[in-house]
């Protein structure tokens, strides 16, 4: 593609159902046991309870209150109460609760400002939210923390695509369909495109 072939779109898009189930899995891993691990791994399970061990410490207990109460444990461990804030974040977004899903993950990012995947997960809730140049900031600062990730370039070029950035979403489109091949997503996307040369 040269500089002077101008790329139109077919029509502009925003599937807020593909953001919730492509997005909403981007938890941290804990290893040890506790809240915080049950937390990540109701997280990666995208809050579904039947996932996660019922024992004694969780029974009774949803998913955000073992969050909270894991997020309350780590006194002053910053990166563990920063990964429970974005695990917590995961949970809130995936039931579609993008406002406190944002809170937390703008929390996490306080805490932990090289927490890569916190980061990328609040532009994905800014996304949702449709404050499209603060999604884009938030990305960008997550791509260059993080290994490359579609689901960021996608939902980058769905911010650059609805503020009239019709260049830059393409390429963001073309650049996650070359990392996962296998999601149809941005192909979708990139079939709505026509080039014109002139």
């Amino acid at each position: 593609m040269s500089a002077n072939d101008h790329i139109r779109p077919v029509r502009a898009a925003l599937v807020i159902l593909a953001l919730q189930s492509h997005l909403a899995f981007s938890a941290v891993e804990f290893l040890s046991g506790g809240y915080a691990a049950q937390c990540a791994q109701a997280a990666s399970a995208e809050g579904d309870l039947k996932r996660l061990p019922a024992t004694g410490s969780n029974l009774g207990l949803s998913v955000i209150e073992i969050c909270t109460r894991a997020i309350q444990g780590w006194d002053r461990d910053i990166e563990g109460v920063a990964e429970s804030f974005n695990n917590r974040g995961v949970l809130y977004f995936s039931s579609a609760d993008y406002i406190h899903a944002l809170e937390d993950f703008e929390s996490a990012v306080r805490k932990n400002p090289s927490l890569g995947q916190a980061h990328l997960n609040r532009g994905y809730a800014l996304s949702a939210l449709q404050r499209w140049q603060e999604s884009i900031d938030a990305i960008n600062t997550g791509i260059s923390l993080t290994d490359e990730d579609a689901k960021a370039f996608y939902v980058r070029g769905i911010a650059h695509e609805e503020l009239g950035n019709v260049r830059q979403a393409y390429l963001d489109y073309q650049r996650a369909a070359n990392i996962d091949p296998e999601w149809s997503e941005p192909r979708e996307a990139l079939a709505r495109f026509s080039i014109r040369q002139d």
